[in-house]
């Protein structure tokens, strides 16, 4: 356990400076998808994991397809000091500012399409959640659920989400570690689906393109949320 700490603690440091061009290309817009990718492939090279890790994670029927896949997934960003929660909040969401956060998630929460684009390319999996480091260990902090809450909003990055949904996952919550859907509608706890997110988004065509593609996975289009 204290060597899964400090590997984990090594690689969220290798990761930091990946999480601030990010910020970096929201908020300047002068960083180049190439110097992101570049930073990237530094990062997995530095913090590598073994072929035997990278073979034997079942991760929601999407192993990940090489070892910079494998680091995207294992690599969580820390929930920041108090001094700079601000700042988080008004990049990643109010309820994100107490929990650690996956690379993917956060390119998602920025609406960098770009970025997004170019982790699964390199093989993160699209389930990759965000509070522990292990691929949808739980349902909070799903890069979808990044993508179509605020402060994303962004139903293009939803859209290359759903693309590489993971075939036989369901849609009616966001996946549990073991690939479930969230209940709904039956008294459990979670309140809404992901067609609940997306109905919230701006009324244009992608907005529509992401509730059509998630009805065609299967989400149902019935279950109430808290009001209803």
């Amino acid at each position: 356990a204290e060597a899964n700490e400090r590997r984990n603690e090594r690689r969220s440091v290798a990761a930091r400076p990946l999480l601030e061009l990010l910020r970096s290309r929201r908020h300047e817009g002068h960083v180049s998808i190439k110097s992101v990718e570049a930073v990237l492939l530094d990062a997995a090279e530095d913090e590598p994991l073994d072929a035997d890790t990278i073979d034997s994670r079942t991760l929601l029927s999407c192993a990940p397809s090489n070892p910079v896949g494998a680091w995207l997934d294992a690599v969580t960003i820390p929930r920041p000091p108090a001094e700079g929660k601000g700042r988080w909040i008004d990049d990643f969401g109010y309820d994100m500012a107490d929990e650690a956060i996956s690379l993917l998630y956060a390119a998602c929460s920025l609406g960098d399409l770009e970025t997004v684009k170019l982790f699964l390319r390199h093989g993160a999996c699209v389930h990759a959640g965000s509070r522990h480091n292990d691929c949808g260990r739980d349902n909070k902090g799903h890069p979808l659920e990044g993508a179509l809450g605020p402060p994303g909003r962004s139903p293009e990055c939803a859209l290359a989400i759903l693309d590489a949904w993971t075939a036989g996952t369901g849609v009616n919550g966001y996946p549990t570690r073991h690939g479930h859907s969230a209940r709904l509608g039956d008294g459990s706890d979670f309140s809404r689906n992901p067609l609940h997110d997306a109905c919230g988004l701006d009324a244009d065509a992608d907005a529509l393109t992401v509730a059509k593609k998630l009805v065609a996975l299967g989400a149902r289009v019935d279950p109430p949320n808290y009001d209803g």
